[in-house]
């Protein structure tokens, strides 16, 4: 045999193992199952049970079990504990051992996969007619006055509607709304409507006007130079040079948050403009930071007013709702069909949202969409989900622009992939987002690498578009790429479609 019969009884012993630590699991977490949502309360014991299989070193099983021609775990997401039975099952019939007593799960091998197109349907709408995965367009804000526009999308395969309220305001987006609802009843066609909080992101402050609009005004940046940030709000300015060149003063930019400069410590990394420009934190006063710049394109770079900034390594007290998204929620709870939620780092901030939904009285089949975007986001993501799934229906984006500079650009793919698997686990639906498709929408060609990461999304069960010049043409390539992709991969899983053999093949030498 290619595995001893003494092995195939560790294996057996090894997956009793985790079984039995999903079993504790599940005690240790039997109030959650129970406050879960009814359509949830299976996904939490699957999660917990996925969990327990990640407690654990499989890597030497896995091996073994693909040896033998068996199921390698890989692809048990969805139905944990019926396969790791299945798995058993085969190996005690090896041994010629009695079978497990007769217990069928609720998430086998057909419920595991229904409840998680069942859920995907409740948050983003029915499943396209030719296609699994849906569409989620971001609105321009051309959107509120171009009806044309709005129902172009729609035509052309758009099956969620993205308003972002972290950019125009109540009026647009009621406009924005009130055309999609007529381009609906026009076509026949359903969309959703989504609205993203702001959230608590970090972002530059003004600058001083010069000889520009203040809005124009940049910072020159090169490795080596020192930029101070401030807590108070005085419009930033750049460095004052003498005549030879050298810094006299270093430039300076407000960032008006006053816990920044309690959490921040000397020695951590901050990046600003999508990681554009990079710096480690050396020294940290009551109202201002001292920041070394580390890295910046060659030839330096310009930082402007209102650019993002990042801080993967520290540990921020900004959490939950801020004011703003408070102030928004009267509108987007009374308008949106799902609220997309930024920057979401712990259970604690699900229970921020949730409450304030409550205290609004928002419809009760509102959806959720929880942006994932911080490393802290990814490591608490089981405890975000186990808490958030007392709210039905619940999706999670991967919002990989953030993710990548949280993260690190060389872990962004194996982040994004622990999000898919565990989202899976737990029956959740995820939207793959962030520069899907983004040169198509800017300039009408796509890359090559964008069309193989489009070929990736179809894994998740929506993908987001952004805006762009040319984003009739991006949904169109996108809409090709998901319907052709689906017969060769189900969410991990690959599939063979057929590959005839011509009649006149023959080898010759």
């Amino acid at each position: 045999m290619f595995v001893e019969n003494q092995r195939i009884r560790e294996m057996i012993s090894q997956l009793q193992s985790i079984r039995n630590f999903g079993k504790l699991l599940e005690e240790r977490f039997a109030d959650a199952i129970e406050e879960a949502h009814p359509q949830f309360t299976h996904s939490v014991v699957n999660l917990l049970n996925y969990l327990a299989i990640r407690n654990h070193n499989v890597y030497e099983l896995q091996n073994d079990l693909g040896r033998l021609g068996l199921s390698r775990l890989g692809k048990a997401e969805s139905h944990v504990l019926a396969s790791m039975r299945a798995i058993e099952n085969h190996l005690k019939r090896i041994l010629g051992d009695a079978d497990l007593p007769s217990k069928p799960e609720f998430v086998n091998f057909d419920t595991g996969k229904s409840l998680l197109e069942e859920h995907a349907c409740q948050l983003l709408g029915e499943q396209p007619k030719d296609r699994r995965v849906r569409i989620m367009v971001t609105f321009p804000s051309e959107a509120a006055d171009d009806y044309a526009l709005v129902k172009n999308l729609l035509l052309a395969g758009m099956n969620c509607a993205r308003l972002n309220c972290a950019h125009d305001d109540e009026k647009t987006w009621f406009k924005m709304i009130q055309n999609l609802r007529k381009a609906q009843e026009e076509t026949g066609l359903t969309c959703k409507v989504c609205m993203d909080l702001a959230g608590p992101k970090l972002r530059t402050g003004s600058l001083a006007p010069g000889g520009l609009a203040a809005k124009d005004q940049k910072i020159s940046l090169e490795v080596g130079d020192i930029l101070i940030l401030h807590k108070d709000d005085r419009p930033g300015e750049p460095a004052i040079l003498d005549e030879k060149g050298q810094i006299i003063t270093p430039a300076h930019i407000a960032v008006p948050l006053p816990n920044l400069y309690r959490d921040l410590q000397p020695g951590e990394n901050i990046l600003f403009d999508d990681g554009k420009i990079e710096g480690i934190i050396r020294t940290v006063h009551e109202d201002e930071i001292r920041v070394e710049i580390t890295y910046t394109p060659i030839g330096g770079a310009k930082l402007k007013a209102e650019k993002g900034i990042n801080l993967p390594n520290s540990n921020l007290s900004i959490t939950g709702l801020t004011e703003k998204d408070r102030e928004d929620l009267k509108f987007v709870a009374a308008h949106a069909d799902v609220i997309n939620m930024s920057f979401v780092n712990s259970a604690r901030d699900v229970d921020d949202l949730l409450e304030e939904l409550k205290n609004l009285n928002a419809p009760p089949g509102v959806g959720i969409i929880l942006k994932i975007e911080t490393q802290k986001s990814v490591i608490n993501l089981p405890e975000i989900l186990i808490r958030a799934m007392k709210h039905y229906p619940l999706g999670v984006m991967i919002a990989r622009g953030d993710l990548a500079i949280e993260c690190g650009w060389k872990h962004l793919a194996e982040v994004q992939e622990e999000i898919l698997r565990i989202c899976e686990a737990a029956h959740v639906p995820n939207i793959w987002a962030t520069q899907v498709l983004e040169t198509v929408a800017k300039t009408g060609r796509p890359s090559r690498a964008e069309i193989t990461d489009a070929a990736m999304a179809q894994r998740a069960e929506c993908v987001m578009l952004n805006k762009g010049p040319f984003i009739l043409e991006a949904i169109s390539i996108l809409v090709d790429i998901l319907e052709s992709m689906q017969f060769h991969q189900e969410k991990k899983a690959p599939i063979l479609p057929i590959l005839k053999v011509p009649e006149n093949f023959t080898f010759k030498k």
